[in-house]
């Protein structure tokens, strides 16, 4: 049995080093409120064309580049993707509505709530509605130009597929699945072809005979079963793919029922989509692959992203698919993404290399990354961890970056070499802080029960294991300027001060928290240290006075993030709500508010440029975005 041969397409990878997001003008804009919206200088990793929660490709508009999703967030979207932005919504009931798009393009069909509503995609007009008593699962497909639609029934408990007329919503004809559950259907282009996947098989009804021409064990063999949730006719409805749970990508002849040739992927064969010539088939599961069923092409596999769907374009000149919570669009011809940024992980952490303006950040995929600040170009990647890169910190000098992973091991790397030097123990959850000393002699780390490990570089030999009775690390840590003591976050007080000579507790100061993650910061000249959480409230402690003032005013939602400017003359927070504001060290009073993100944009760590000019901040969407002169 012949093999499909991938074609190369959309190489995120080489996709990705063509350039940054579009840069945007950084505006301030006053609120009646007194808060100030900024938007950034630099945006690195956002995704654009996001929903709140996971999404799913339906297919493109008529309109040039446009594209619709659905969500289990409860939207439908019809994006423009030249712009990256929603220009229509629609609200559903999450998890339990589904629609589709008319292969012309021209149609959306959705179904909730005991009906199907027919909406025009290509202008404004008032959308049809038939009231049908559909499951709490509907499942639908649309033809090619948006006559006929088939959709998932229930007769009795009996699942059955239904034809309707796409103009009055009158039933056409009905099918009987049986055995399984009806997990897709589909419709040929001209309407004259019905197929659902019931469990492990496949039906294949004519139109005009109202016959069930084949029933397939299409990932069956007769011991393994495996559910099929691929399934699309090619344009001129002489074969079926389908995909299944078994990974499998399988084209069959429609009129014999025969497999013409199959592949394997590496997951889940989640969504199939055929070229509207007939002449590539796209497949989703666990990557993003691009056959030629005839047997031409070379092999491709590309595992940085996990799309869950895929559908071509009416002009097949783009192919879009669903990752994770993002829709990203690609150019057939060259493979590429139509916008990289959108489509880059998610960045978890970050800090500047010292007299720069590069950035060194960790990602979701275990990946670390220098980009340029003040453009967002990324100078240079290499392979960190296996899994999400936790923390990432830079000596002083700049010669050396440390970084921590989910895989539980901390690494100390070269940086002008991208090679490791030391490789240490860790724990594998966001508890986990890096900190180098001033000197760039000393190296401290979480490692297990939430001791404190302070290493030499030189040799990475352990000269310090703080670990304390009923002290656990709990959050952010620092050395102070003479490399004698190291403060770190805890839980039975807010800060504990370590004498790294004799490993012994100094003084523990601050109020109890039971925040999992405490943020801590303190200034470049070691006066001020920063740390508390939302629940109790932070403090600043004075310590060449021996004084505390507390912030006076309460930030909303919980707070993650803190940083004194490089010249120790303002703290800076970052928390749930999407804001970063600025504080009087001394007073505790609020000096400025920006809000930097949209509602929701979880600020999740700052860091300033050692010249005070750049800030950088790392949100809840995974995206990183850079400021310039923010600071008041």
């Amino acid at each position: 049995m012949p093999s499909l041969r991938a074609v190369v397409l959309a190489t995120l990878s080489a996709a990705l080093v063509e350039g940054p997001a579009s840069a945007n003008e950084q505006t301030q804009q006053p609120r009646p409120d007194g808060e100030i919206s900024i938007k950034p200088l630099t945006v690195i990793g956002e995704e654009r064309l996001r929903h709140w929660g996971r999404a799913r490709v339906l297919g493109f508009a008529a309109q040039k580049q446009a594209v619709v999703s659905i969500s289990d967030d409860g939207t439908i979207r019809l994006w423009d993707t030249a712009q990256g932005v929603a220009v229509r919504n629609w609200a559903v009931e999450p998890r339990s509505a589904n629609a589709a798009v008319s292969g012309d393009g021209r149609l959306l069909f959705i179904a909730a709530d005991d009906a199907i509503q027919r909406h025009a995609l290509t202008r404004d007009q008032p959308a049809t509605k038939w009231n049908l008593p559909l499951p709490e699962f509907p499942i639908l497909a649309a033809d090619g130009d948006g006559k006929r639609v088939a959709c998932r029934m229930l007769k009795n408990g009996a699942e059955q597929v239904a034809v309707l007329d796409a103009t009055t919503g009158a039933e056409l004809a009905r099918y009987d699945c049986p055995a399984h559950r009806c997990q897709r259907v589909a419709i040929n282009r001209e309407g004259t072809l019905v197929a659902a996947a019931h469990g492990p098989l496949v039906s294949i009804w004519s139109f005009k005979s109202g016959k069930r021409l084949h029933l397939i064990p299409a990932h069956s063999d007769g011991i393994n079963v495996a559910l099929v949730y691929g399934l699309d006719f090619s344009p001129d409805g002489r074969r079926l793919a389908t995909g299944g749970a078994d990974r499998r990508v399988k084209v069959w002849d429609v009129e014999h029922a025969t497999v013409e040739t199959e592949a394997e992927m590496i997951a889940t064969v989640a969504s199939v989509s055929w070229h509207p010539e007939g002449k590539l088939l796209a497949s989703a599961g666990g990557e993003l692959v691009v056959w030629k069923p005839d047997g031409e092409g070379s092999e491709w596999i590309d595992a940085t992203f996990s799309p869950k769907s895929v559908v071509f374009s009416a002009d097949g000149e783009h192919l879009a698919a669903a990752i994770d919570h993002a829709v990203g669009v690609f150019d057939t011809r060259t493979g590429r993404s139509l916008d990289p940024a959108r489509l880059m992980p998610k960045y978890t952490s970050l800090a500047f290399l010292p007299t720069s303006s590069q950035i060194l950040a960790g990602n979701a995929n275990g990946v670390l990354a220098i980009f340029d600040g003040k453009t967002g170009r990324r100078v240079v990647q290499w392979p960190g961890h296996v899994g999400e890169v936790l923390r990432v910190a830079v000596s002083p000098d700049g010669a050396l970056a440390a970084s921590a992973g989910a895989d539980k091991s901390v690494i100390v790397w070269h940086l002008d070499t991208r090679k490791p030097r030391h490789t240490f123990q860790g724990i594998p959850i966001r508890k986990q802080a890096l900190a180098f000393s001033a000197d760039g002699r000393w190296f401290a780390s979480v490692a297990w029960r939430g001791a404190v490990e302070v290493r030499d570089v030189r040799d990475g030999a352990v000269v310090s294991n703080l670990l304390a009775p009923n002290v656990r690390q709990r959050g952010g840590m620092a050395f102070n300027p003479g490399g004698t003591m190291l403060y770190t976050a805890g839980s039975q007080q807010t800060v504990f001060a370590w004498h790294l000579q004799s490993g012994q507790l100094g003084r523990g100061f601050g109020r109890p928290t039971g925040h999992d993650e405490v943020p801590l910061a303190l200034s470049g000249n070691g006066r001020y240290l920063a740390a508390g959480d939302t629940w109790r409230g932070v403090e600043i402690h004075d310590l060449h006075k021996n004084q505390t003032v507390a912030l006076k005013e309460e930030q909303p939602g919980l707070m993650f993030a803190l940083a004194f400017t490089p010249d120790g003359d303002a703290l800076a927070s970052g928390a749930q709500d999407g804001t970063v504001r600025f504080w009087d060290p001394v007073t505790g009073a609020q000096r400025q508010s920006l809000r930097i993100g949209p509602p929701g944009g979880t600020v999740r760590q700052i860091a300033f440029s050692t010249d005070d000019r750049l800030l950088a901040t790392v949100n809840g969407n995974g995206s990183v975005y850079v400021f310039e002169d923010l600071a008041p």
